[in-house]
């Protein structure tokens, strides 16, 4: 009996390990509110917040936690859109995730780029196949909760760090 109860909560957690919700289109131009009252533009914008970030000069990238979902550049000022259905594991069909949207200087990585900035939100529940049929349904979540946000400079220190960094690989070379 206690090898049996054992196996049935293990073959139960291992079943939600591959429980995963879905998240389609992503993109921060005209999302729908969730109450129905027509749409909202999240744009991205330059340090000051008063000009949106440049078409092509930023990347835009979509997390689940660490995982990163998708990325795409800036298509118009201020403005992206990730095309694909992205499954987020652990997260099942029908509940809500934390959300978060970096942008960066196309052509660094988040951490190390000349201008960044992130926005975290939490997804109204996610699409997937229903978890209680029926009907065993697909549908496409909302992003609503997705906010504006303006790119910042580093830190002195982070920018001293790399300089740094580049000096010592620079020397070692020479030698």
């Amino acid at each position: 009996m206690k090898k049996a109860l054992l196996t049935l909560a293990a073959l139960a957690m291992a079943s939600s390990a591959f429980a995963q919700g879905q998240i389609s289109g992503l993109s921060n131009f005209e999302i729908a509110n969730a109450t129905g009252g027509g749409t909202y533009n999240a744009g991205i914008f330059l340090p000051g917040g008063t000009t949106l970030a440049p078409a092509g000069a930023i990347t835009a990238g979509v997390y689940a936690g660490t995982t990163l979902l998708g990325t795409g550049d800036l298509l118009i000022d201020g403005f992206f859109a990730i095309d694909g259905s992205f499954n987020i594991a652990g997260a099942a069909p029908g509940t809500s995730t934390p959300i978060t949207v970096k942008a960066w200087t196309k052509g660094f990585t988040f951490d190390t780029a000349p201008l960044h900035g992130s926005t975290t939100f939490s997804s109204q529940p996610l699409g997937g196949t229903n978890p209680t049929p029926p009907p065993p349904a697909i549908f496409t979540p909302g992003l609503t909760g997705m906010q504006a946000f303006t790119l910042v400079t580093p830190e002195p220190t982070t920018i001293a760090l790399g300089a740094l960094g580049a000096a010592a690989l620079l020397l070692r070379r020479r030698k």
